[in-house]
């Protein structure tokens, strides 16, 4: 009857095609989005297609058959998180179809598919354990992945691909990061981070280093064949360390737990506070061992809440002057340092730290979002 119905014009039709087609056109539907959620998408259709037959009917998927999916992949020994991450794309998929009127039900509708921290996982990422790993590095190029890393908390290697001498502002203590995970092809997203004292004395080290008119900071990470995760592990390694799980994330991780002991959390974070303690911020012996001593007076920390406040105005007022800086200009490439800017590499943090009108804006490690 439905079909009838179609066949006036009166419905939307159906999907009739296969699993293949229906996934083809759910893929293209989602090529303007990040990197992370087209290979999450194409993650999601092999193990569909290790369970089904890419000719299978898209109608003919029922609650039974979603459940045995899901079954499937428990058995296939993935961890929950990924279990979950498949199942999510494989949901959206129908049930997108399924509002568009293609398909009478979402047979996926019912399983819930939560992402949750794993404890086991995280470690953090000792200051003693950072000296001997910098000593470690083979090259300058490697230090410079291990401080962005460790104390800048960027995403490696998808925030130092693009990565330019242009996003380092010497003079006013900031670096401008590519968001890797929240931009679109057309709606790039910066976040402006701290030239920490640890990160410093090594990028201006890569600076004086690098060949004239080179235009990325650490090229290395732009190579796609090359593998930082095993490299880096090999790093630990000779530093006589054990290689601890995510080994980027933890260090990303560590920085942020670091930082929220000393700043509020719309400062260290981009993601909202449930996000950022469930999935970044750890509980460490010093915390207990603080709490024991009576280090703690109730008091917390002095902030100045008007300029907290002042601080937040001038961010969302620049926010998408800064997004419009994304395009590659003559900035981006490696200039003879000028001598003002010799004396700003060479001074201290506290002589920029009373600048008024920044050029960008001084929002900690990530940009105030709500997601």
């Amino acid at each position: 009857m439905y079909q009838r119905l179609a066949n006036l014009g009166l419905v939307q039709p159906r999907n009739q095609g296969d699993l293949k087609a229906f996934l083809d056109q759910f893929a293209v539907g989602k090529s303007s989005r990040s990197g992370n959620t087209i290979r999450n998408i194409g993650q999601a259709r092999n193990w569909l297609f290790k369970h089904f037959p890419e000719t299978r009917s898209v109608r003919s998927i029922t609650k039974a058959d979603a459940d045995g999916f899901h079954a499937f992949l428990r058995d296939s020994h993935k961890s929950g998180n990924t279990v979950s991450s498949i199942l999510k794309k494989v949901k959206q998929a129908f049930s997108e179809a399924a509002e568009r009127g293609e398909l009478a039900i979402n047979p996926f509708a019912h399983i819930q598919c939560p992402i949750r921290s794993n404890p086991e996982r995280m470690e953090f990422v000792r200051q003693e354990w950072t000296d001997a790993i910098l000593k470690a590095c083979p090259d300058l190029q490697w230090k410079v992945i291990f401080v962005m890393a460790r104390y800048a908390g960027v995403r490696v290697p998808s925030e130092l691909k693009n990565f330019t001498w242009g996003d380092i502002r010497w003079d006013k203590d900031r670096i401008r990061i590519h968001d890797s995970k929240r931009s679109r092809p057309d709606e790039p997203v910066i976040r402006i981070v701290p030239m920490f004292p640890e990160i410093r004395p090594i990028l201006t080290e890569a600076y004086n280093q690098a060949l004239e008119g080179s235009v990325y900071v650490c090229p290395r990470a732009c190579d796609g064949s090359t593998n930082l995760r095993t490299q880096m592990h090999r790093i630990i390694k000779r530093a006589k360390l054990k290689p601890w799980q995510r080994v980027f994330q933890n260090m990303r991780s560590t920085r942020e737990t670091e930082l929220a002991e000393h700043f509020p959390m719309h400062v260290v974070s981009g993601n909202t506070e449930s996000v950022a303690v469930e999935h970044y911020l750890q509980t460490t012996a010093e915390h207990f061992d603080r709490a024991a001593k009576g280090e703690f007076d109730g008091n917390g920390f002095e902030i100045d809440v008007d300029a907290i406040f002042e601080e937040a105005a001038r961010n969302q007022a620049q926010s998408e002057q800064n997004s419009t800086e994304l395009p590659t200009t003559d900035d981006d490439t490696k200039k003879a340092q000028a001598s003002e800017e010799s004396e700003a590499c060479a001074s201290s943090r506290s002589g920029s730290s009373g600048d008024e009108n920044p050029s960008v804006p001084p929002t900690g490690v990530e940009p105030v979002s709500s997601g």
